[in-house]
């Protein structure tokens, strides 16, 4: 039988990405990616590395956010893409990147924002 490996990426070191740089409502995405960060909260899981949590920076602005996941499952990879409206200064819990007993790892990439 023959062994065949197939290269996958690495999630690990995945950055946010400007993958999609459009205009909706009024301004671009690199304007609302100026209002939008991905910060991190208290230790969760059993390895008790921080929650991962979406901010809304901005006084005044609603902005849309897409949010993609990505995970091994089985030895594959394995991708979501989750779409938030966020109110001024609102903080929305993403979830943990390493929730455990086991160390199998989520990411979570920053894809698109625009303004509502």
């Amino acid at each position: 039988m023959e062994n065949i490996e197939k290269e996958l990426p690495d999630f690990t070191e995945v950055e946010n990405s400007t993958r999609n740089s459009f205009v909706e409502g009024d301004g671009t995405f690199e304007d609302a990616r100026n209002y939008v960060e991905i910060i991190t909260g208290n230790p969760c899981g059993t390895f008790g590395v921080p929650y991962l949590n979406l901010r809304n920076k901005s006084n005044d602005k609603k902005i849309g956010v897409t949010i993609e996941v990505r995970w091994m499952y089985n030895n594959r990879p394995r991708t979501e893409s989750r779409i938030y409206t966020t109110f001024p200064g609102q903080v929305v819990g993403l979830g943990c990147p390493i929730p455990g007993p086991t160390s199998q790892r989520f990411d979570y990439i920053l894809i698109a924002a625009w303004f509502i």
